[in-house]
């Protein structure tokens, strides 16, 4: 898993004597973000109390 995710965050690491430049996949960052979302919905909702707004 932790692979997969790597590979959709990241789209070239460039090593140099001075540094290190990494250049994200910005598609990635947004296809990750929406996956871990639709996966934590249902957890949340099935396993938190509804919190009603006080009145």
């Amino acid at each position: 898993m932790a692979s997969r995710i790597l590979r959709l965050l990241i789209e070239r690491i460039d090593v140099a004597p001075d540094g290190i430049a990494v250049t994200l996949h910005a598609a990635g960052i947004r296809s990750l973000v929406a996956e871990l979302a639709d996966q934590e919905t249902p957890v949340l909702a099935a396993s938190e109390p509804a919190l009603e707004a006080a009145e």
